[in-house]
């Protein structure tokens, strides 16, 4: 039977140059990674796994991002056709009323005589 797994606490300073080689780049292999693990105190496999957990994590948000601004521009079109089409639809009603006016003036001309 496989004991279980210790899981890895990092100290707030592993965490900062972690995320900020994060930052510089995304994918860390070979003798950087080896380097980066000396240097921190960690494994090369706690350095990988932490590499691999944190471009997860940052997919994930980068898709719910995407979602929100996708939802946002959803939003914004509907909103934008929706008033083009009450636009629209009063547009004719405008001139109905100014043909009615100019028949209503025709007509209450022709009652004076």
């Amino acid at each position: 039977m496989k004991s279980k797994r210790v899981r890895t606490i990092f100290t707030p300073e592993q965490l900062e140059r972690l995320e900020a080689e994060f930052e510089r780049q995304q994918y860390m292999v070979g003798p950087e990674r080896l380097y980066l693990a000396h240097t921190l105190q960690l494994t090369e496999a706690q350095v990988k796994v932490w590499f691999q957990n944190r471009r997860i994590k940052w997919r994930k948000h980068h898709l719910e991002l995407t979602q929100q601004r996708l939802a946002i521009l959803r939003q914004r079109q509907i909103n934008a056709s929706g008033a083009a089409a009450i636009s629209n639809a009063l547009q004719p009603v405008e001139t109905d009323m100014g043909a009615c006016s100019d028949s209503m003036e025709a007509t209450s001309g022709q009652e004076d005589n």
